[in-house]
């Protein structure tokens, strides 16, 4: 036999080795392609898209739910708006005075002064008018 025969014959045997090293390989890049992706798939699932309850978000995922735009109106009674207030009775309606005063200033704990506010309230019980004045938080 020829030397150049063999060498030929060499070669071949060595690229029918990598044809078939190059196709195993081949595989195992498909195969872990798809186990990427599967578990891409998994990473982006939240509580938005899956079954799986608000408190199992990871925080950066919470912290892009947290993202409410704040109004550029402000907040209560905007203007124009026609309020809806409760107006007082007269004294002469009024079946029953209630001076309410807490027992204890909510701030020192000493006994408060006994001096009515400006702030009143009325309350309804069983068809009888009540003015409830009450003193607020001492300060």
């Amino acid at each position: 036999m020829d030397p150049r025969d063999a060498e030929i014959a060499e070669l071949k045997a060595q690229v029918a080795a990598k044809d078939a090293r190059i196709a195993e390989l081949e595989r195992k890049v498909d195969e872990l392609t798809q186990v990427v992706m599967a578990l891409k798939a998994q990473l982006g699932r939240n509580s938005g898209n899956s079954n799986r309850p608000p408190s199992s978000d990871s925080p950066s995922q919470r912290a892009g739910r947290r993202g409410k735009t704040k109004s550029e109106r402000k907040r209560g009674g905007q203007p124009g708006h026609s309020g809806s207030t409760r107006m007082l009775l007269p004294p002469e309606e009024v079946n029953q005075f209630v001076d309410l005063f807490p027992p204890k200033c909510e701030n020192a704990g000493r006994h408060c002064r006994r001096r009515p506010t400006l702030r009143r309230s009325v309350s309804r019980r069983c068809d009888q008018e009540i003015l409830v004045r009450w003193e607020g938080k001492m300060r």
